[in-house]
């Protein structure tokens, strides 16, 4: 990531660091889906403990899980992008926040 936002800021206009930023970027999100397939359906906590500090975004994440949507459909839904949903998804999974259906 650190070499990333380097070749990045040492020049955003290259065509080589534009292809190569959105190759990084399908394959982490490629990585991502490998530990959370896009069918996986999350529970949200109850604890309004852990609810409280999250941002609007995460609450609107949390929100769609409460309707029985799926990864997929969130990540559809979401107005961030789909790396920045699956990533926000797997910290609110870290923070105990969504537990993942089986």
């Amino acid at each position: 990531a650190l070499i990333f936002a380097s070749l990045l800021q040492s020049d955003p206009g290259d065509r080589r660091v534009r292809e190569f930023a959105r190759m990084v970027e399908r394959e982490h999100v490629a990585a991502l889906y490998r530990e959370v397939p896009p069918v996986s359906r999350f529970m949200a906590t109850v604890d309004a403990q852990l609810l409280s500090p999250l941002r609007q975004e995460e609450r609107s994440i949390v929100r769609f899980f409460e309707t029985g949507w799926d990864l997929s459909a969130v990540v559809l839904g979401s107005t961030q992008r789909e790396l920045d949903t699956l990533k926000t998804v797997m910290r609110l999974v870290r923070m105990g926040v969504l537990q993942q259906l089986v």
